[in-house]
């Protein structure tokens, strides 16, 4: 009788083992997204001077602004170049119905007033920073007298890069 309860007894295990257990899984899909940081620069509006005259000519504080936008919360720190990058000798107004005739002077550009700070536009001024702005820009042609009658004009390109960021 023993050799039959030890038989049923290994029976029993055997079949026990053999019986799939109930066992239940589950899975988790874990994602991020990394915002790459980047600015985005609004550039100063279009500005005439309804006349040039020989000697300085300075664009007026109402020049306009360079107003800076982080769009992305982990943006630190930016910088704005405004620079003329025309392909070839740049940093000149150019007449706008025969591109060949330039004035004399180069056109200087700043951001610290209308009176100092001056830089070649092909040179370039940097803007940098945290803060949005808005930042003042100027604008200032000298005109010779040997510089033709004609309208002339530039295009400063305001590039805006992210320096810093988290």
């Amino acid at each position: 009788m023993k050799k039959i309860l030890a038989l049923v007894a290994v029976l029993a295990l055997v079949a026990a083992l053999a019986v799939p257990m109930a066992v239940s899984a589950g899975t988790s899909l874990l994602t991020g997204t990394i915002t790459a940081p980047t600015v985005t620069v609004n550039a100063p509006a279009a500005y005439t001077w309804t006349l040039f005259k020989v000697g300085g000519n300075w664009s007026t504080d109402d020049t306009g602004s360079v107003v800076v936008t982080e769009n992305s919360a982990n943006t630190t720190n930016w910088q704005v170049v405004a620079q003329d990058v025309s392909a070839t000798d740049y940093g000149f107004m150019r007449d706008v119905s025969n591109f060949s005739n330039a004035l004399a002077t180069k056109f200087e550009i700043s951001k610290v007033n209308a009176n100092s700070g001056l830089t070649y536009a092909n040179a370039g001024i940097t803007y940098t920073g945290t803060d949005n702005g808005p930042f003042d820009f100027y604008g200032y042609q000298n005109v010779t007298n040997g510089d033709a009658a004609g309208t002339y004009s530039i295009t400063i390109t305001f590039t805006a890069t992210v320096t810093g960021y988290n």
